[in-house]
């Protein structure tokens, strides 16, 4: 494969960005999905700054930047700070010469076409992309497991999707969408350090928090009755003892407890963190979603739903093949709860139950990507510059299948 045209593969979420060339191993780069500009344009003009910084380098500058997450619950919310998250990746990221390379993104399963159109006309448009391919997650994530049929339980910072596909083909009608996403367990685990006065606030603090959730906190294998109750085993007790988390800014320490540990509980118990819930459904829209996410069932319970949605006859190859895919799914234990739960369910039918839990999940829509874009026959999928002057965006649309 010639240099100039080894396609680029970007992963870009509501929190996490991955990018990388194909011929990676991995994502080269992963950063957060925020970017800043600067409050005061003289700051800018009298330093010699930039008037914009995206990811970590956003998050170190803060003091003097207006910050957001260009993406919010699986839509676009502000392209101008979309196209400018993209520049990062080529020209500061990866230095490469975007029209000088494929381009592959990946999208949100249910990402509204106005999203698509518009994602077409920067790439072509702005980045002069020779050629450009974008590619619903899940499916990505699914090929990357070397399978062409399954559900993939796709679980993101803001949003999860149980998708079911069948021979490579998204049933678009019957995905499943739930609002238990890595947010709301960082914010109910936020709402247990308020009742033991820690109280944050900050972006940098809940960043601190979010960081907090992904060292210390697993799953319980079962679920426990009692919330406040939790009946541990041997080795539960194991993983907590004496495990102490620095606080922010502070040279003092919080002693990990059974509330902090498995905060990740209304994963498949919503009930726990209520209000949690309530706050983030009051703060936020979902108007804009095709299908409105559900926080009121556990994520066992949404493969259940999306499962029997389909005809009878595709049911148990489904339940045979649950893909996760997904930083949000590398909690420790995640895999056998999920597992115990759907087998408690099917107890007396006996229904074979197989979850898929590849290693490196966080980064399964990438790397699939990367398989999918390395095809001898790669360029047959993508809509070309030429196909986009001649048609607009809608024959990409079409040509997707998305």
């Amino acid at each position: 494969m010639e240099s100039d045209t080894i396609p680029i593969i970007i992963d870009s979420g509501s929190k996490l960005t991955k990018a990388g060339l194909v011929n990676g191993v991995q994502p080269k780069v992963v950063f957060p999905s925020i970017v800043g500009r600067v409050r005061q344009r003289s700051v800018y003009i009298k330093s010699g700054q930039k008037s914009a910084y995206v990811g970590k380098e956003a998050i170190i500058k803060r003091g003097i930047l207006n910050k957001r997450y260009p993406i919010i619950y699986g839509s676009v919310y502000n392209w101008d700070d979309m196209e400018k998250l993209w520049h990062h990746i080529f020209y500061d990221a990866l230095k490469v010469m975007p029209e000088e390379h494929p381009f592959l993104l990946t999208v949100k399963p249910l990402t509204p076409s106005d999203d698509l159109r518009k994602t077409c006309q920067i790439m072509f448009e702005t980045f002069n992309a020779p050629s450009l391919y974008l590619g619903n997650n899940a499916s990505l994530s699914l090929f990357g497991a070397n399978k062409t049929t399954g559900l993939v339980l796709q679980m993101g910072s803001s949003l999860n999707y149980a998708v079911p596909i069948v021979e490579s083909q998204c049933l678009k009608s019957n995905i499943g969408v739930s609002g238990l996403g890595g947010i709301l367990i960082t914010e109910h685990l936020n709402e247990i350090l308020a009742t033991k006065g820690i109280k944050y606030f900050s972006h940098q603090e809940l960043e601190h928090v979010r960081l907090m959730k992904e060292q210390y906190c697993s799953v319980l294998p079962i679920q426990k009755k009692e919330q406040n109750n939790l009946e541990l085993n041997e080795s539960d007790h194991n993983f907590i003892k004496n495990q102490k988390a620095q606080l922010f800014d502070s040279t003092e320490f919080l002693s990990i407890d059974e509330k902090i540990v498995f905060c990740t509980e209304p994963l498949f118990s919503p009930q726990y963190a209520e209000k949690t819930i309530q706050k983030i459904q009051k703060s936020n829209d979902f108007s804009h979603l095709s299908k409105k996410p559900n926080f009121e069932i556990g994520l066992h319970q949404l493969c259940i739903e999306t499962i029997h949605s389909l005809p009878k006859e595709k049911q148990e190859i489904m339940f045979q093949n649950i893909l996760l895919a997904g930083g949000h799914s590398m909690f420790k234990g995640f895999s056998d709860r999920l597992s115990n739960e759907l087998l408690s369910l099917f107890a007396e039918s006996k229904q074979q139950i197989n979850i898929i839990a590849p290693e490196s999940r966080q980064f399964s829509s990438w790397l699939g990507a990367k398989k999918f874009a390395s095809l001898n026959n790669f360029h047959d999928f993508c809509l070309t510059m030429d196909d986009y002057d001649e048609n607009g965006p809608y024959r990409g649309i079409l040509k997707f299948n998305l």
